[in-house]
């Protein structure tokens, strides 16, 4: 078995004495199914432009977009609930919440499915596509989201 490497959230909470996290394990458990987990950093865009921001971020939003693949998970570690309100329109969903000593708000840990992520980027940018369809894992390994909708769709 190769050794995996930290996510880059995990590195950071270890020099912010944050003990080991829940979803640390349910992450290691997707990676050692062959399931790859992506952390995607937070981004700004620094210009008193609205318009050099704006198109900025959507070229951003299209690279993930074009790059997303339909059963990697999606991390997304969030310093302020403003961010984690931010990610909600891409998807994600919080995984865990945790206090970081000396700090007054918590981080969390977002998640999402790259299918559902693609998706979230597909409406929130207006891009249609022929034939979606909605995939389910099939590693057999299911996010909260992902096991609420295949619920659904049993159900109807």
């Amino acid at each position: 078995m190769s050794q995996r490497k930290d996510l880059p959230f995990v590195r950071l909470n270890r020099t912010q004495n944050v003990g080991e996290l829940a979803v640390t394990k349910k992450l290691e458990h997707f990676m050692d199914r062959g399931v790859r987990v992506v952390e995607i950093g937070n981004f700004s865009v620094a210009s008193e432009n609205p318009r050099i921001r704006e198109r900025t971020t959507q070229i951003i939003e299209m690279a993930w977009l074009r790059m997303a693949s339909d059963y990697d998970v999606y991390i997304c570690h969030v310093l302020s609930p403003a961010h984690e309100r931010l990610y909600r329109k891409y998807g994600f969903e919080i995984a865990e919440a945790y206090d970081v000593p000396g700090k007054k708000t918590q981080d969390a840990i977002l998640w999402v499915r790259g299918w559902q992520f693609k998706a979230a980027l597909r409406k929130h940018l207006k891009v249609e596509t022929q034939n979606e369809r909605q995939l389910v894992a099939e590693d057999g390994f299911l996010l909260p989201a992902e096991f609420r909708n295949q619920n659904s769709a049993e159900s109807k």
